[in-house]
């Protein structure tokens, strides 16, 4: 199957240690890389909104910003990131 765009799941694990892990599977065109983490929710202050900030293995971080949630089954994200060329951006 061929698979063109940039897609991703992401999995969280709520423990009973009350913190969230989480397991992003991204698929850019054609090649899946996968990424471990733990979350947490965190204020923004230039908005009224939370942010969920990632912190991955390797202690890289990456903050999203909720576009809407439905507490029980879904939560929509998103996030802007400056290219490495520094010409443009990419959202996700």
């Amino acid at each position: 199957m061929q698979i063109q765009g940039d897609c991703a799941m992401i999995l969280f694990n709520h423990k009973s240690d009350n913190t969230t892990d989480v397991s992003i599977s991204w698929i850019l065109n054609n090649t899946i890389s996968y990424y471990n983490g733990s979350v947490e929710l965190t204020v923004d202050s230039n908005t009224t909104g939370d942010l969920l900030m990632v912190t991955y293995t390797d202690q890289r971080t990456e903050t999203f910003s909720f576009l809407d949630v439905e507490y029980e089954h879904y939560a929509v994200l998103f996030a802007c990131n400056n290219n490495e060329d520094g010409t443009s951006s990419t959202c996700k």
